[in-house]
């Protein structure tokens, strides 16, 4: 096909297909683009690691930042139009719309979807929406419940402490007696946070009642 010898002395027709550019574009597709892609799926902490991932991710970063790929917003704003997309509380609601129908998000999805891919999500988008709109009373018991815990341990530490004989044991015992203590300043503050923010939204409540 065309003046010179067909590639490797192989068919016409196998040449014909050659000259499409359908393997190049599947070569170029697998090796340079979702071969990484699959890699820094799986082991992303690696990957991100290498130090020429990050030379040309810096590289990358730097070509977006110039605005050379604008262009895909502009496109993005054209099919947008078109298609009529809308964000998707237009569609599912807010999280306060979803909560208050009893449709907050399921707290077991991700350990029902974890087989789906190689990613380890550390909490699903919206995984604490149920604990967010939880009643009062049921925060306040958990608080509680939180304390209890951690009084319990406040006060093995420091029986460990004072039976502790060599100054390794003291040290390990007194930093594990700081540490439950700051937990439980954390935990109360925590708590006078969550009733200062629940008392905040109900007095605009008795305000337009």
């Amino acid at each position: 096909v065309g003046v010179d010898e067909n590639i490797f002395g192989v068919s016409d027709v196998a040449q014909n297909f050659f000259n499409t550019g359908i393997l190049g574009a599947i070569i170029t597709t697998i090796l340079g683009s979702i071969s990484w892609q699959l890699v820094a799926s799986a082991f992303p902490i690696e990957f991100l690691s290498n130090p020429l991932v990050y030379v040309l991710l810096s590289w990358c970063l730097f070509l977006e930042a110039t605005g050379i790929c604008a262009g895909a917003w502009f496109l993005a704003m054209i099919q947008k139009s078109v298609m009529g997309f809308q964000y998707d509380e237009a569609y599912i609601g807010t999280p306060e719309e979803r909560a208050a129908k009893e449709l907050g998000d399921d707290p077991d999805a991700l350990d029902k979807m974890l087989h789906l891919g190689t990613n380890v999500v550390q909490n699903a988008p919206g995984g604490d929406l149920s604990k967010q709109y939880q009643s009062l009373a049921k925060q306040m018991v958990n608080f509680t419940n939180r304390r209890s815990v951690l009084l319990e341990n406040i006060k093995n530490c420091r029986e460990q402490l004072k039976a502790a004989t060599t100054k390794e044991e003291k040290a390990v015992f007194q930093n594990s007696l700081d540490m439950e203590l700051r937990s439980l300043e954390q935990l109360n503050a925590d708590q006078k946070e969550l009733e200062d923010s629940m008392h905040g939204d109900a007095a605009p409540e008795e305000e337009n009642a």
